[in-house]
């Protein structure tokens, strides 16, 4: 509504204040109401486009960097006037309130977590992830791997077999025969032993680090697999089967020995090195050498499962081609060895298969224990208990 004062008259009529603002600025002309719907419209104030629909504008829309100056953060920047604040993913994901544990078990790690901040996070309600081992690097074509490997598993497994062969047919006694086994397993032990670490470091240009005994405190500390819901460690199974299958090859060799120097007496003072640990000596390089050189240098060049296979295949197959040259001669077993004198085809052919298994589970427990030890071990228990290994 309209002032009934006459502004000209009031601008007019000086004041106590006028000397101290003598320019003062006149006073705008009074706004009038408009009379039409034209004058209205002009009156208005323009609205603002709607924003268009188009894909450009809805990303501008949901990134909210409109005309935001540079040092605005993102977090405080808006579509247009008024709208809300557009946070962006990462910065949610770091916001994000806690989980709520939703048991007892699970509210009482996350206590423990948080006296003792060096624990792991039980929060995670699940085992952590562990990342797949890298693969070896092989810097030896594949085909000098497996030829390397088979002739040293052959000089290493196969050379006693003959030379015992070669003894009975010379018509050396028992005694001179098993001696010569003894020692033939005793001088190819120590070339394999000579060769093998040689191999590797051309194989894989580094150190033979599986072969050492300190693979064993390596594989004790993997150990742990991650953590249960609780927050209680969670255990590798296979690395904590693999120490009591070495365990138990280590016991079971000595009960061996202490049971032939209890039932042999004197005797047994030749008869347990050369007819028992010797052999043992043996066949502990040569399921090394596959196990360990082999299968490690399959691994960078086909999948682990694949390279156990192979592995495990051709490991039967040198035990086969080892126990054929003894069961086709007969009586020359000598006493204490794990071969099975047999003749007729049905008991070759279980013996076939059982190395032929008995070779796919060293590759395997080799594969997923990851030591060459437990694969070793698995062989020598068996050897023991007079199986044809």
């Amino acid at each position: 509504m309209p002032s009934r004062r006459d502004p000209d008259k009031t601008d007019a009529t000086p004041t106590p204040f006028a000397a101290l603002a003598p320019e003062m600025p006149a006073r705008p002309a009074a706004k009038t109401e408009p009379t039409d719907a034209t004058d209205a419209a002009e009156a208005m104030p323009p609205l603002p486009a709607a924003p268009a629909a188009d894909a450009a504008n809805d990303a501008i829309d949901v990134i909210g960097a409109v005309d935001a100056p540079d040092d605005v953060p993102v977090s405080e920047r808006r579509s247009r006037a008024g709208a809300r604040k557009v946070i962006p993913a990462a910065e949610r994901a770091v916001n994000r309130p806690p989980a709520v544990p939703r048991t007892i078990a699970a509210m009482t790690a996350m206590q423990d977590d948080a006296a003792n901040p060096a624990a792991p996070a039980a929060s995670d309600y699940g085992p952590e992830i562990i990342a797949d081992e890298p693969r070896p690097e092989l810097h030896i074509p594949l085909r000098s791997l497996v030829l390397n490997a088979v002739a040293m598993y052959a000089i290493v497994g196969w050379v006693p077999s003959v030379v015992l062969v070669v003894a009975q047919r010379a018509g050396f006694s028992d005694t001179v025969s098993t001696a010569t086994y003894a020692v033939s397993f005793l001088a190819v032990g120590m070339l394999g032993l000579a060769m093998l670490p040689l191999a590797w470091r051309a194989a894989f240009h580094e150190p033979a680090y599986d072969l050492r005994l300190s693979s064993l405190r390596d594989l004790w500390e993997r150990r742990q697999a991650g953590f249960y819901r609780s927050g209680r460690p969670r255990r590798n199974g296979w690395v904590t089967a693999s120490f009591y299958i070495i365990a138990g090859a280590v016991f079971l060799v000595g009960v061996a020995a202490f049971s032939v120097v209890a039932a042999r007496g004197v005797a047994a003072l030749y008869l347990v090195p050369f007819a028992f640990l010797l052999p043992i000596l043996g066949r502990v390089v040569s399921a090394a050498i596959l196990v360990g050189y082999l299968q490690r240098g399959l691994e960078a060049r086909v999948l682990p499962v694949r390279a156990a296979l192979i592995t495990g295949v051709l490991l039967g197959a040198g035990t086969i081609i080892a126990n054929l040259i003894l069961l086709l001669v007969p009586d020359v077993a000598p006493a204490g060895d794990a071969t099975v004198r047999a003749t007729n085809l049905s008991n070759i052919l279980i013996i076939c298969l059982i190395a032929l298994i008995v070779g796919l589970l060293s590759a395997w427990i080799r594969w997923r224990s990851r030591s060459v030890y437990a694969a070793v071990g698995f062989r020598i228990i068996l050897f023991v208990l007079q199986f044809p290994v």
